[in-house]
C-alpha cells in the first residue's frame, strides 16, 4: 500500500513540475516582424496581446508544439512553435525579443 502510494505521490509531482516548466520555458516577449505588435507570455501562464493600440489580457496554454491563447471572451489565437518564434495561423512570424 505505502508503494503505491508513493508511487502516486511521484507522480502528481512529475506532472506538476512538468507542466509548470512548459509555461516557463516558453515565456517571454514575441514580436511580429512585420509590425510593432507584441505578445508576452508570463511563467504564470498569463498572457498580454498588444495590437492596434489595444492591450488584450488572458492565459495561455503550451501542448507539445503548438501554443493556444485565450484572450477575452471571444478572442483565441493559436501558434506553432519552431525554435525561439510562434507561428500564427495567417503564416505570419513572431521573434522572441533577446
Amino acid at each position: 500500500m505505502k508503494r503505491i502510494v508513493l508511487l502516486a505521490f511521484w507522480l502528481l509531482a512529475t506532472l506538476v513540475a512538468c507542466s509548470q516548466g512548459s509555461s516557463q520555458s516558453i515565456g517571454g516577449t514575441y514580436l511580429h516582424k512585420g509590425n510593432s505588435e507584441t505578445i508576452e507570455l508570463n511563467a504564470d501562464g498569463s498572457c498580454v496581446l498588444h495590437q492596434d493600440g489595444r492591450e488584450y489580457r488572458g492565459t495561455f496554454q503550451k501542448q507539445d508544439n503548438t501554443l493556444q491563447l485565450e484572450l477575452g471572451i471571444s478572442m483565441s489565437l493559436k501558434f506553432n512553435i519552431q525554435d525561439n518564434e510562434l507561428i500564427d495561423e495567417k503564416g505570419e512570424h513572431w521573434a522572441r525579443k533577446p
